[in-house]
């Protein structure tokens, strides 16, 4: 299923491991309290590469800004 898709957005969960690790393009929802494999200062993953973009929430309960961002990246590159 993955491979048929032009990009996967997930939470921290097994499809954005599946996803990344295949090298699909992969958008991450990451809370606060995130997993160890997001918990760095990166937008992009060390573990992952270029092709994994992550979307940290910054606030708690609180999604508006990584929503935001990834609205404006999706308009910008897949118009």
């Amino acid at each position: 299923l993955i491979e048929n898709l032009d990009f996967v957005i997930s939470s921290c969960t097994s499809v954005a491991h599946a996803s990344a690790s295949t090298g699909k393009k992969t958008f991450v929802f990451v809370p606060i309290s995130g997993y160890y494999v997001w918990s760095h200062s990166m937008e992009q993953s060390p573990w992952y590469g270029d092709n994994v973009t992550i979307l940290r929430q910054n606030k708690p309960r609180v999604w508006d800004e990584p929503c935001k961002k990834l609205k404006d990246t999706l308009l910008l590159d897949y118009k």
